[in-house]
């Protein structure tokens, strides 16, 4: 350790020597020698950075860097054959479409529940009850009930206590509203009632060729009442050609008959 000490010195003082180092010398010289030792270029860099202040050096000039060895050149990888484009089929040409899956066969309908469980036939049969007891109000309740459930029998009833003005106002027009629904339906018994409005006029412009109309319509479902009206027509020539045996045909017709509804 003296003897790098001294060597130190001689460097800072040079030779001859004229005067003996001073401590804070000594040790710069020590850090110098240090400095000069140090190959790590980032730890010499550090070590000059930290040196005590009159005790600067310059930091050693950077060796020459060792010429790069140029790389071969790359070699040009060859360029890509270029896939043919799919072949797209005409335009006009329309795929066939998917077979339709078969419709699922259809369930049978419910029976349709009205207040308290009962069944669409249990209500109407309760409206018959309070019509033959002369409950007219009764039974308009309970007929609704049952023609909001699109019962044709049921809108047959309301149109005929329209008609004849049990419990309401006699009123043709909500009679032939009231048919008419049901007739949509298959009512024979409608068909009747609306072809006895056109002939008496009732509601509705009188004619007899819609009276026939809706009577042969009514009697080729089994309407009695339907058949009856034809012999009548017949009978009188109303509509059509007076005719007494085609009148007598659809008296004898009626009396065999049963009315449907």
């Amino acid at each position: 350790m003296r003897r790098v000490t001294l060597i130190a010195l001689m460097l800072v003082l040079g030779a001859p020597v004229a005067r003996a180092a001073t401590p804070a010398e000594v040790l710069c010289a020590s850090y110098k020698n240090a400095i000069a030792k140090q190959t790590d270029r980032a730890k010499r860099e550090a070590m000059i950075r930290s040196l005590p202040r009159g005790c600067e050096v310059a930091a050693p000039a950077r060796a020459p860097e060792p010429a790069r060895v140029q790389q071969p050149a790359r070699v040009q990888q060859p360029a890509r054959v270029q896939q043919p484009a799919p072949v797209q089929e005409p335009a006009h040409v329309q795929q066939p479409a998917p077979a339709p899956e078969p419709a699922p066969e259809p369930s049978p309908p419910p029976t349709t529940l009205l207040p308290n469980g009962m069944t669409i036939e249990q209500v109407r049969a309760n409206g018959n009850k309070a019509h033959e007891a002369r409950k007219y109000a009764d039974a308009m309740r309970w007929y609704h009930m049952a023609a909001d459930k699109g019962d044709p029998a049921a809108e047959t009833a309301i149109g005929d206590l329209y008609f004849n003005g049990h419990g309401v106002p006699v009123d043709y027009g909500q009679a032939m509203s009231w048919y008419s629904r049901a007739a949509a339906k298959g009512s024979a018994t409608s068909d009747e009632a609306i072809g006895s409005l056109y002939e008496r006029g009732q509601g509705v412009g009188q004619s007899d060729a819609e009276a026939i109309k809706w009577f042969r319509r009514a009697a080729a479902k089994g309407n009695a009442d339907a058949m009856n009206w034809l012999g009548f027509l017949y009978a009188h020539g109303q509509g059509v050609p007076k005719d007494p045996a085609q009148a007598q045909n659809w008296f004898a017709r009626a009396r065999s008959a049963h009315p449907s509804q």
